[in-house]
C-alpha cells in the first residue's frame, strides 16, 4: 500500500522535532525560534496543502548544551518517532545533532547555526547528506562582511588602510566567521 493510498483513508501524522535552547541564557532566542516553527506547522496544517497528512511539532530543550542537544535528538528520534529535525540555534549543539541525524538517517534542517563544518558532517559512505542549511554559513557571512566594508569605503570614498576584527574564538561559529 502506498503512502498516498493510506493518506486517502486516514490522516497520517508526521512528527517534526524542534531542538532549541528553551531554558538558560539563550532561552529568549530559543523560545522565539520554537514559536516560529510552531506557527509554520500550524499554517501548513491549516492550509490543507498536505492533504491527508498532519504535521505535529515535538519541541525539545537543548538548554544551550551540545551534549543535551545530542541527547534530545536521540530521544526525539527513538522515543518520539520524529521523521525530521529542525534547529538548533547554536553551532556546537547543531554539530552534535547533525551527527545523530546522519547516524539515524533522519533529515536535519538547520534553521540558525552558522559554523561552516556543520553541513560537511552527516555524509554516509554513499555521500548522502542528511543536514540542510537555510541560511548562509559562517564563511560566507565573514566573506560578505569583508566585501561590504570594501564597498562602503569605495562608495563613500573613504580610504581604508587597515581593518581590525574582533571575534570570539572559543566556538565553531566564532572561528568559522573569522
Amino acid at each position: 500500500t502506498s503512502v498516498v493510498a493510506l493518506a486517502q483513508d486516514e490522516d497520517i501524522v508526521i512528527k517534526i522535532g524542534a531542538i532549541h535552547p528553551l531554558t538558560g541564557g539563550l532561552a529568549n532566542d530559543g523560545i522565539g525560534m520554537d514559536q516560529a516553527v510552531q506557527l509554520a506547522v500550524e499554517q501548513i496544517n491549516e492550509s490543507g496543502m498536505l492533504e491527508g497528512f498532519t504535521l505535529e511539532l515535538v519541541s525539545a530543550d537543548s538548554t544551550g548544551s551540545a551534549d543535551v542537544g545530542q541527547e534530545e535528538a536521540v530521544r526525539l528520534i527513538e522515543e518520539e518517532g520524529v521523521a525530521a529535525l529542525i534547529g538548533t540555534f547554536q553551532s556546537a549543539v547543531t554539530a552534535n545533532v547533525a551527527t545523530v541525524s546522519a547516524r539515524e538517517g533522519v533529515p536535519l534542517v538547520v534553521s540558525v547555526a552558522a559554523a561552516t563544518n556543520i553541513t560537511e558532517q552527516g555524509q554516509d559512505a554513499d555521500g548522502n547528506q542528511w543536514t540542510f542549511r537555510i541560511q548562509p554559513n559562517a564563511e560566507v557571512m565573514g566573506t560578505y562582511a569583508a566585501q561590504y566594508v570594501a564597498e562602503m569605503a569605495a562608495a563613500y570614498e573613504i580610504p581604508v588602510a587597515s581593518v581590525g576584527y574582533m571575534h570570539e574564538g572559543a566556538t565553531d561559529y566564532g572561528r568559522s566567521v573569522y
